[in-house]
This record gives C-alpha cells, sequence and structure tokens, in this order.
C-alpha cells in the first residue's frame, strides 16, 4: 500500500505465458480491491513494484515490460550461454508473451554482437518492424552486461543444470531478473530464431543425458 509506482502482482510457481499477471495502478490502490486480487489466488504469489524498464527496450513496446530469454547450460562444470532471445510484447499489451494468445514478438540476439534478427509471433509469421525500428537493423548494448548477470544467478542454482531466464534492463540499462523457467525453459521459437538449442555442446549434452540414463538403470 506504500509503494510509490503501480504494483504487479503474479503467481511465482508454475505459471507461464503471462497467465495471472495483473498490474494494479497506484491511483486506484485500496485495501479493498488489494483485498479481492490476492483472494483470487490458489497457491504461491508474489508482489513487486512496477519496473520502468531501459528507453533501449521500451521503444519496441512501451506498454510491456520487454524480456530476454536467456538459455544457459551448467553441466561438467562449465557454464555457457547457447542462446538469447528478446521479447516483445504487442500493442497494448502489458505482458511480452508471445504464447497463450498475448500476440507478441520474439527475436533471435546475436551473441557476439546483440544484433537482432527478424522477429517472429505464435502464428510463425515474420515481423520486420516493432516500435517504428527495424529489428534486423537494431542492436543491444547491454549484451555483455546480460551474460555476466545471467552467469552469476546460474552459479547460485548450479542444481539446475539447464535454465531459461526472463532478464529485463531497468531505468539505468542494468539487468534485473524477472523469472527463472527451470521447468520448461523453451525451445521451439527460441530455436527457429537462433539456431540449435545447444549449438557446438550438444553432443557433451547427448553424452551426459546418456551417461545419467545408465546410473539411474545400473
Amino acid at each position: 500500500m506504500e509503494a510509490e509506482t503501480d504494483i504487479v502482482i503474479k503467481p511465482s510457481i508454475n505459471s507461464c505465458c503471462g497467465r495471472g499477471v495483473q498490474i494494479l495502478k497506484k491511483d486506484v490502490l485500496s485495501a479493498k480491491n488489494l483485498d479481492t486480487v490476492l483472494k483470487g489466488f490458489n497457491s504461491d504469489f508474489v508482489i513487486q513494484e512496477k519496473i520502468q524498464q531501459s528507453e533501449e527496450t521500451a521503444k519496441y513496446n512501451p506498454t510491456s515490460l520487454n524480456t530476454f530469454r536467456v538459455t544457459s547450460l551448467l553441466i561438467n562444470g562449465e557454464f555457457s550461454i547457447p542462446m538469447i532471445n528478446f521479447k516483445i510484447g504487442a500493442d497494448g499489451k502489458e505482458v511480452d508473451n508471445i504464447g497463450g494468445g498475448n500476440g507478441g514478438t520474439m527475436t533471435g540476439v546475436d551473441l557476439r554482437t546483440g544484433a537482432l534478427s527478424l522477429g517472429m509471433n505464435s502464428n510463425f509469421e515474420i515481423i520486420e518492424e516493432r516500435g517504428g525500428s527495424k529489428l534486423n537493423e537494431c542492436c543491444i548494448s547491454a549484451l555483455d552486461k546480460i551474460k555476466e548477470f545471467t552467469k552469476e544467478l546460474h552459479l547460485r542454482i548450479p542444481m539446475m543444470r539447464f535454465v531459461g531466464w526472463d532478464i529485463a534492463l531497468n531505468k539505468d540499462n542494468t539487468p534485473i531478473l524477472i523469472e527463472a523457467n527451470v521447468n520448461y525453459p523453451g525451445i521451439e521459437f527460441e530455436q527457429l530464431l537462433s539456431g540449435p538449442c545447444f549449438g557446438k555442446r550438444t553432443q557433451e549434452v547427448i553424452e551426459y543425458i546418456q551417461e545419467r540414463i545408465k546410473r539411474r538403470n545400473e
């Protein structure tokens, strides 16, 4: 109730595609409507202040918090980021998801340069432009900061070998964690836009899994 911004309330576990995300406007926030919203949750939820995102990401769609899906792998003592994708919400939407009927756009991000690829929506249609910017002519300046931040996060939970992180850039262009997807990191659109999920580590992943299946069956 004392927040100085709008607040975001959403399920904290077993959620996807922006389902259950609600934003309560500061100017209409009251104990009564907050209580009504909270009673609608049947499991764990999280309440956060609404984030003011970077101008660099807001320009593609200012109504949604546009995030980076950073896919990271940690096996055999080696950390790597095989894919980074950028998610942009549909015009007027507050979530950036492309699934669940939300109509968003996903692009690939070049792991060396930060350059964006053409985008794609949930109907597998190519999207060339968002917010007046041609996607394949844009570049993410905070790429190195995003990668370093992801490594720091993943090393905190080394028991999780494969994670899809949703990371945003705040108003200072600094990476912040939105959520970690450990049950279903997502690979379909990510691979269509960024190439094979595990890249040069594909065979290593196959052998890693085969070895653990063998141990389990012994």
